[in-house]
């Protein structure tokens, strides 16, 4: 009996977007079992196994960061294995997850100096009609993708831009919460954002930035903008993927006396009360 297939991620769908560059490790598909373990009267082994609710939860990083800006409705993704082969490295079967209908969330998006930048999404899958499996494992023809988009760091804007820019984490974030178990039903119908609370953290080598961001007090300010700058293949980086909060309390977290010394600016974004101003993007 042959050993059965190993299998690598592949290029991947995600609401027609088609793209491989779903970051090395970084890709899991998981239940979320709620489960139960009854006993009948007077046994002292288990008799009866259950599962009482089942919220999947699909997870990876990608390059590509301006592929998904906010929670966004599910139409059909694709996620694509593909078989390793014995002779060729690359074989041509292929395993597939197909979700219809449910939630994509940005999660985090960061970058270090040097490195090229990461943005974390979650998947929900939700049920059509709360027992449907929202998750179809099945085989498919290749599905060849290309390599989206690429970051690296860009900049910092307070009041002025700041320079000496180390790295920047950006936490979206999203809670999100679904409807299992209702009616009894193992899968949820429904999955949804109830809060957002976003966070930016950048680290800077210009301890002049100490001024901007109230090393003492915090201060409260508009107009707080961060920049990735996007890689040109061959070629130095071309054209910015910009995030703006309309309105922020900016703090220093802190001091470290490397070489050279570095201070860590936080941003907490309020929501000023005029349209979607809490969190903006612009492509340029």
């Amino acid at each position: 009996m042959s050993d059965i297939a190993r299998h690598t991620p592949w290029a991947s769908s995600i609401n027609g977007s088609v793209l491989s560059n779903i970051i090395d490790n970084s890709l899991s598909i998981a239940p979320a079992l709620q489960k139960a373990i009854l006993s009948a009267g007077g046994d002292i082994l288990p008799t009866l196994g259950v599962t009482l609710t089942n919220t999947p939860k699909i997870s990876f990083k990608t390059h590509d960061l301006d592929l998904i800006a906010a929670p966004t409705a599910i139409t059909s993704v694709v996620l694509v294995f593909r078989a390793y082969d014995e002779a060729s490295g690359m074989g041509i079967g292929y395993i597939s997850f197909t979700i219809g209908k449910g939630l994509i969330v940005p999660m985090t998006m960061q970058g270090a100096q040097g490195q090229a930048a990461e943005l974390s999404i979650d998947i929900y899958p939700i049920s059509s009609d709360g027992v449907t499996e929202p998750i179809i494992v099945g085989t498919t023809t290749a599905l060849m993708g290309v390599h989206g988009d690429a970051y690296i760091i860009g900049d910092l804007t307070i009041s002025s831009v700041i320079t000496g820019i180390q790295d920047i984490n950006l936490n979206f974030g999203y809670n999100v919460a679904t409807n299992a178990g209702e009616n009894g039903k193992p899968y949820p119908t429904l999955a949804y954002i109830d809060k957002q609370e976003a966070g930016l953290t950048v680290k800077t080598a210009s301890l002049s930035a100490a001024t901007q961001a109230r090393i003492n007090t915090g201060a409260s300010t508009a107009d707080v903008s961060f920049s990735f700058r996007k890689l040109a293949e061959g070629g130095v980086p071309s054209g910015t993927l910009t995030g703006t909060f309309k309105k922020a309390l900016v703090h220093a977290e802190g001091i470290s006396g490397g070489r050279p010394a570095t201070i860590s600016i936080v941003t907490t974004p309020v929501y000023g009360g005029s349209g979607n101003d809490y969190l903006t993007w612009a492509a340029a």
